[in-house]
Protein backbone atom coordinates (compact mmCIF):
# COMPACT_ATOMS: atom_id res chain seq x y z
CA UNK A 1 0.00 0.00 0.00
CA UNK A 2 2.84 2.39 0.79
CA UNK A 3 4.42 1.81 -2.63
CA UNK A 4 1.06 2.33 -4.31
CA UNK A 5 0.54 5.57 -2.39
CA UNK A 6 3.98 6.83 -3.42
CA UNK A 7 3.29 5.95 -7.05
CA UNK A 8 -0.01 7.81 -7.03
CA UNK A 9 1.62 10.78 -5.34
CA UNK A 10 4.27 10.92 -8.05
CA UNK A 11 1.71 10.73 -10.85
CA UNK A 12 -0.60 13.34 -9.38
CA UNK A 13 2.21 15.81 -8.87
CA UNK A 14 3.28 15.55 -12.50
CA UNK A 15 6.80 14.31 -11.87
CA UNK A 16 8.37 13.26 -15.12
CA UNK A 17 11.07 10.62 -15.09
CA UNK A 18 13.47 11.34 -17.89
CA UNK A 19 14.22 8.32 -20.02
CA UNK A 20 17.75 8.39 -21.30
CA UNK A 21 16.77 6.38 -24.37
CA UNK A 22 13.99 8.78 -25.36
CA UNK A 23 15.43 11.60 -27.47
CA UNK A 24 12.30 13.66 -26.77
CA UNK A 25 12.32 13.18 -23.01
CA UNK A 26 13.80 16.60 -22.25
CA UNK A 27 11.85 18.36 -24.99
CA UNK A 28 8.37 16.94 -24.62
CA UNK A 29 7.56 19.39 -21.80
CA UNK A 30 4.13 17.88 -21.21
CA UNK A 31 2.61 14.91 -19.45
CA UNK A 32 0.22 14.34 -22.33
CA UNK A 33 1.68 11.59 -24.54
CA UNK A 34 2.48 12.18 -28.17
CA UNK A 35 -0.08 11.42 -30.83
CA UNK A 36 -1.98 12.83 -33.78
CA UNK A 37 -4.13 15.07 -31.60
CA UNK A 38 -1.28 16.65 -29.67
CA UNK A 39 2.43 16.02 -30.09
CA UNK A 40 3.55 14.26 -33.28
CA UNK A 41 5.39 11.02 -32.52
CA UNK A 42 8.31 11.87 -34.78
CA UNK A 43 11.69 10.37 -33.92
CA UNK A 44 13.55 13.39 -35.22
CA UNK A 45 14.79 16.07 -32.86
CA UNK A 46 12.14 18.65 -32.03
CA UNK A 47 13.21 22.09 -33.33
CA UNK A 48 13.16 24.87 -30.74
CA UNK A 49 14.74 28.29 -31.03
CA UNK A 50 14.30 31.83 -29.72
CA UNK A 51 13.52 33.65 -32.97
CA UNK A 52 10.42 34.04 -35.11
CA UNK A 53 8.03 34.00 -32.16
CA UNK A 54 10.17 31.49 -30.34
CA UNK A 55 9.40 28.23 -32.13
CA UNK A 56 10.55 26.69 -35.38
CA UNK A 57 8.06 25.10 -37.76
CA UNK A 58 7.33 21.40 -37.71
CA UNK A 59 7.45 18.99 -40.64
CA UNK A 60 4.02 20.00 -41.96
CA UNK A 61 4.96 23.66 -42.00
CA UNK A 62 8.30 22.81 -43.61
CA UNK A 63 6.55 21.06 -46.50
CA UNK A 64 4.25 24.02 -46.89
CA UNK A 65 7.18 26.42 -46.84
CA UNK A 66 8.98 24.44 -49.56
CA UNK A 67 5.92 24.85 -51.78
CA UNK A 68 5.73 28.58 -51.09
CA UNK A 69 9.46 28.95 -51.71
CA UNK A 70 8.92 27.96 -55.32
CA UNK A 71 6.33 30.72 -55.60
CA UNK A 72 8.62 33.25 -53.95
CA UNK A 73 11.43 32.48 -56.39
CA UNK A 74 9.16 33.57 -59.22
CA UNK A 75 9.03 37.14 -57.95
CA UNK A 76 11.67 39.82 -57.84
CA UNK A 77 13.23 40.65 -54.50
CA UNK A 78 11.31 43.62 -53.08
CA UNK A 79 14.49 45.14 -51.73
CA UNK A 80 15.59 45.59 -55.34
CA UNK A 81 12.38 47.43 -56.20
CA UNK A 82 12.18 49.70 -53.13
CA UNK A 83 15.30 51.21 -51.65
CA UNK A 84 15.93 51.23 -47.93
CA UNK A 85 15.18 54.94 -47.55
CA UNK A 86 11.71 54.59 -49.10
CA UNK A 87 10.95 51.60 -46.85
CA UNK A 88 11.83 53.56 -43.72
CA UNK A 89 9.85 56.59 -44.91
CA UNK A 90 6.75 54.50 -45.72
CA UNK A 91 6.80 52.87 -42.29
CA UNK A 92 7.28 56.23 -40.56
CA UNK A 93 4.35 57.77 -42.46
CA UNK A 94 2.21 54.76 -41.59
CA UNK A 95 3.05 55.09 -37.92
CA UNK A 96 2.23 58.80 -37.94
CA UNK A 97 -1.21 58.01 -39.38
CA UNK A 98 -1.97 55.35 -36.76
CA UNK A 99 -0.62 57.56 -33.97
CA UNK A 100 -3.12 60.22 -35.03
CA UNK A 101 -5.89 57.60 -35.15
CA UNK A 102 -5.15 56.30 -31.64
CA UNK A 103 -4.21 59.54 -29.92
CA UNK A 104 -6.51 62.04 -31.58
CA UNK A 105 -9.34 60.57 -33.69
CA UNK A 106 -10.35 57.86 -31.24
CA UNK A 107 -10.09 60.18 -28.23
CA UNK A 108 -12.39 62.70 -29.94
CA UNK A 109 -14.90 59.95 -30.77
CA UNK A 110 -14.64 58.67 -27.19
CA UNK A 111 -15.49 62.12 -25.81
CA UNK A 112 -18.50 62.52 -28.14
CA UNK A 113 -19.85 59.00 -27.66
CA UNK A 114 -23.01 58.65 -25.62
CA UNK A 115 -23.66 54.95 -25.20
CA UNK A 116 -27.35 55.64 -24.59
CA UNK A 117 -27.63 56.82 -28.21
CA UNK A 118 -26.60 53.40 -29.48
CA UNK A 119 -29.00 50.69 -30.55
CA UNK A 120 -29.45 47.77 -28.19
CA UNK A 121 -28.21 45.35 -30.86
CA UNK A 122 -24.90 47.12 -31.45
CA UNK A 123 -24.33 47.73 -27.73
CA UNK A 124 -24.88 44.02 -27.08
CA UNK A 125 -22.63 43.05 -29.99
CA UNK A 126 -19.88 45.34 -28.74
CA UNK A 127 -20.17 43.88 -25.24
CA UNK A 128 -19.79 40.33 -26.56
CA UNK A 129 -16.84 41.15 -28.82
CA UNK A 130 -15.14 43.81 -26.72
CA UNK A 131 -11.36 43.58 -26.75
CA UNK A 132 -9.19 43.92 -23.68
CA UNK A 133 -6.53 46.65 -23.31
CA UNK A 134 -3.80 44.12 -24.16
CA UNK A 135 -5.47 43.26 -27.46
CA UNK A 136 -5.95 46.95 -28.16
CA UNK A 137 -2.21 47.48 -27.79
CA UNK A 138 -1.52 44.55 -30.12
CA UNK A 139 -3.78 46.08 -32.76
CA UNK A 140 -1.51 49.12 -32.93
CA UNK A 141 1.35 47.28 -34.61
CA UNK A 142 -1.00 45.43 -36.94
CA UNK A 143 -2.60 48.66 -38.13
CA UNK A 144 0.80 50.23 -38.70
CA UNK A 145 1.74 47.17 -40.76
CA UNK A 146 -1.42 47.45 -42.87
CA UNK A 147 -0.91 51.18 -43.44
CA UNK A 148 2.71 50.60 -44.47
CA UNK A 149 1.67 47.78 -46.80
CA UNK A 150 -0.84 50.10 -48.49
CA UNK A 151 1.97 52.56 -49.16
CA UNK A 152 4.15 49.83 -50.66
CA UNK A 153 1.26 48.86 -52.92
CA UNK A 154 0.75 52.47 -53.99
CA UNK A 155 4.43 52.63 -54.93
CA UNK A 156 3.86 50.13 -57.74
CA UNK A 157 4.36 46.69 -56.20
CA UNK A 158 2.07 43.95 -57.45
CA UNK A 159 -0.15 41.97 -55.10
CA UNK A 160 2.01 38.89 -55.70
CA UNK A 161 5.16 40.75 -54.77
CA UNK A 162 3.52 42.04 -51.60
CA UNK A 163 2.13 38.63 -50.65
CA UNK A 164 5.38 36.71 -51.20
CA UNK A 165 8.00 39.41 -50.74
CA UNK A 166 6.90 41.49 -47.76
CA UNK A 167 7.23 38.64 -45.22
CA UNK A 168 10.88 38.32 -46.29
CA UNK A 169 11.65 42.04 -46.12
CA UNK A 170 14.45 42.97 -43.75
CA UNK A 171 12.86 45.28 -41.17
CA UNK A 172 15.80 45.42 -38.80
CA UNK A 173 16.70 48.93 -37.68
CA UNK A 174 13.23 50.18 -38.60
CA UNK A 175 10.33 51.31 -36.41
CA UNK A 176 8.64 47.94 -36.88
CA UNK A 177 11.40 46.27 -34.88
CA UNK A 178 10.36 48.21 -31.77
CA UNK A 179 6.57 48.06 -32.07
CA UNK A 180 5.96 44.50 -33.30
CA UNK A 181 5.27 42.22 -30.31
CA UNK A 182 7.23 38.98 -30.11
CA UNK A 183 6.01 36.27 -27.78
CA UNK A 184 9.07 34.18 -26.96
CA UNK A 185 7.56 30.98 -25.60
CA UNK A 186 10.57 28.69 -25.50
CA UNK A 187 9.52 26.25 -22.80
CA UNK A 188 6.23 24.63 -21.87
CA UNK A 189 6.27 23.60 -18.20
CA UNK A 190 4.87 20.25 -17.21
CA UNK A 191 1.39 20.81 -15.77
CA UNK A 192 -1.60 18.69 -14.91
CA UNK A 193 -4.00 20.64 -17.09
CA UNK A 194 -3.72 22.52 -20.34
CA UNK A 195 -3.60 26.32 -20.24
CA UNK A 196 -6.83 28.29 -20.43
CA UNK A 197 -5.20 30.64 -22.98
CA UNK A 198 -4.30 27.80 -25.32
CA UNK A 199 -0.54 28.38 -25.02
CA UNK A 200 1.44 25.13 -25.05
CA UNK A 201 -1.55 23.03 -26.08
CA UNK A 202 0.80 21.96 -28.85
CA UNK A 203 4.21 21.67 -27.21
CA UNK A 204 6.01 21.68 -30.56
CA UNK A 205 4.27 24.92 -31.52
CA UNK A 206 3.27 26.63 -28.23
CA UNK A 207 1.64 29.63 -29.92
CA UNK A 208 -0.63 27.72 -32.28
CA UNK A 209 -4.28 28.31 -31.45
CA UNK A 210 -3.46 30.46 -28.42
CA UNK A 211 -5.37 33.58 -27.48
CA UNK A 212 -4.10 36.92 -28.82
CA UNK A 213 -2.02 35.12 -31.45
CA UNK A 214 -2.54 35.49 -35.21
CA UNK A 215 -3.99 32.72 -37.33
CA UNK A 216 -2.29 31.99 -40.64
CA UNK A 217 -4.39 31.49 -43.75
CA UNK A 218 -4.23 28.32 -45.83
CA UNK A 219 -5.30 30.25 -48.94
CA UNK A 220 -4.28 33.70 -50.08
CA UNK A 221 -6.94 36.31 -49.20
CA UNK A 222 -8.76 38.13 -51.97
CA UNK A 223 -9.20 41.77 -51.00
CA UNK A 224 -10.43 44.57 -53.23
CA UNK A 225 -7.25 46.57 -52.69
CA UNK A 226 -5.14 43.39 -52.32
CA UNK A 227 -4.58 44.28 -48.65
CA UNK A 228 -7.61 44.75 -46.41
CA UNK A 229 -10.72 46.14 -48.11
CA UNK A 230 -13.66 43.73 -48.64
CA UNK A 231 -13.52 41.79 -51.89
CA UNK A 232 -15.43 42.81 -55.01
CA UNK A 233 -16.77 40.90 -58.00
CA UNK A 234 -14.59 39.93 -60.96
CA UNK A 235 -15.81 43.02 -62.85
CA UNK A 236 -14.85 45.31 -59.98
CA UNK A 237 -18.38 46.01 -58.75
CA UNK A 238 -19.45 45.62 -55.14
CA UNK A 239 -20.71 42.21 -54.11
CA UNK A 240 -24.18 41.88 -52.60
CA UNK A 241 -24.20 41.69 -48.84
CA UNK A 242 -24.83 38.40 -47.08
CA UNK A 243 -28.06 39.92 -45.74
CA UNK A 244 -29.32 40.67 -49.26
CA UNK A 245 -28.58 37.12 -50.43
CA UNK A 246 -30.30 35.47 -47.48
CA UNK A 247 -33.26 37.85 -47.77
CA UNK A 248 -33.74 36.97 -51.44
CA UNK A 249 -33.18 33.23 -51.10
CA UNK A 250 -35.12 32.56 -47.90
CA UNK A 251 -38.61 33.78 -48.71
CA UNK A 252 -40.69 31.33 -46.70
CA UNK A 253 -41.37 32.08 -43.02
CA UNK A 254 -39.01 30.35 -40.61
CA UNK A 255 -40.97 28.31 -38.09
CA UNK A 256 -39.63 28.06 -34.57
CA UNK A 257 -38.48 24.59 -33.53
CA UNK A 258 -40.22 23.14 -30.51
CA UNK A 259 -37.35 20.69 -30.05
CA UNK A 260 -33.73 21.27 -30.92
CA UNK A 261 -30.70 19.06 -30.48
CA UNK A 262 -28.16 20.32 -27.95
CA UNK A 263 -25.47 19.42 -30.46
CA UNK A 264 -26.46 22.50 -32.47
CA UNK A 265 -25.73 24.80 -29.54
CA UNK A 266 -22.46 23.05 -28.70
CA UNK A 267 -21.28 23.05 -32.32
CA UNK A 268 -22.28 26.67 -32.84
CA UNK A 269 -20.37 27.69 -29.71
CA UNK A 270 -17.30 25.76 -30.87
CA UNK A 271 -17.32 27.49 -34.25
CA UNK A 272 -17.92 30.89 -32.68
CA UNK A 273 -15.37 30.72 -29.87
CA UNK A 274 -12.55 29.06 -31.82
CA UNK A 275 -12.98 30.49 -35.30
CA UNK A 276 -15.57 33.24 -35.73
CA UNK A 277 -15.14 35.12 -32.46
CA UNK A 278 -13.03 38.08 -33.55
CA UNK A 279 -12.57 41.14 -31.40
CA UNK A 280 -13.88 44.44 -32.71
CA UNK A 281 -12.47 47.91 -32.31
CA UNK A 282 -13.10 49.27 -28.83
CA UNK A 283 -12.48 52.87 -27.81
CA UNK A 284 -10.13 53.33 -24.88
CA UNK A 285 -9.13 56.36 -22.86
CA UNK A 286 -6.83 55.18 -20.15
CA UNK A 287 -8.61 52.31 -18.41
CA UNK A 288 -12.05 53.51 -19.52
CA UNK A 289 -13.66 51.92 -22.56
CA UNK A 290 -16.66 52.65 -24.76
CA UNK A 291 -18.17 50.73 -27.67
CA UNK A 292 -17.65 52.01 -31.21
CA UNK A 293 -21.17 52.88 -32.42
CA UNK A 294 -20.69 52.43 -36.15
CA UNK A 295 -24.45 52.67 -36.83
CA UNK A 296 -24.32 56.37 -35.97
CA UNK A 297 -22.57 58.56 -38.51
CA UNK A 298 -21.52 60.99 -35.76
CA UNK A 299 -19.02 58.39 -34.60
CA UNK A 300 -17.48 57.51 -37.95
CA UNK A 301 -14.25 55.53 -37.66
CA UNK A 302 -11.95 53.96 -40.30
CA UNK A 303 -12.78 50.53 -38.88
CA UNK A 304 -16.52 51.02 -39.49
CA UNK A 305 -17.86 49.39 -42.64
CA UNK A 306 -21.43 50.00 -43.71
CA UNK A 307 -23.68 47.14 -44.83
CA UNK A 308 -26.27 47.98 -47.46
CA UNK A 309 -29.84 47.07 -46.52
CA UNK A 310 -32.74 47.19 -48.97
CA UNK A 311 -35.68 49.39 -48.08
CA UNK A 312 -38.02 46.42 -48.45
CA UNK A 313 -36.13 44.42 -45.83
CA UNK A 314 -38.85 43.85 -43.26
CA UNK A 315 -36.36 43.12 -40.48
CA UNK A 316 -33.63 45.74 -40.83
CA UNK A 317 -35.10 48.49 -43.02
CA UNK A 318 -35.80 50.59 -39.92
CA UNK A 319 -32.05 50.68 -39.20
CA UNK A 320 -31.10 52.35 -42.47
CA UNK A 321 -28.97 55.49 -42.11
CA UNK A 322 -28.88 57.91 -45.01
Amino acid sequence: MILLFILLHVLLNNVIIVNGNDIHARQRRSNIPCGASFTPCSRSTLPFDVASNGVSNDEVQTQRNSFETKEIERHTDINKLINRQNIIRAIQEARNEIDKLFNQTEIEIFERTNVQNGQLSEITWNAINKIEPYSKKLSYSSQVSIAATEKFYDSGLTSEQIYHGLPLMDLRNTIMTNICPVNLVTECPSTKYRTYSGHCNNVNNPLWGASSEPMQRFLKPIYADKISKPRVSINGLSLPSARKISHNLITEPIDRHTLCSMMIAEWAMFIYEDIAHAGITTLYKGNQSKPLLCCNQKYIHPECYSIEVDEDDTTYSSNIYR
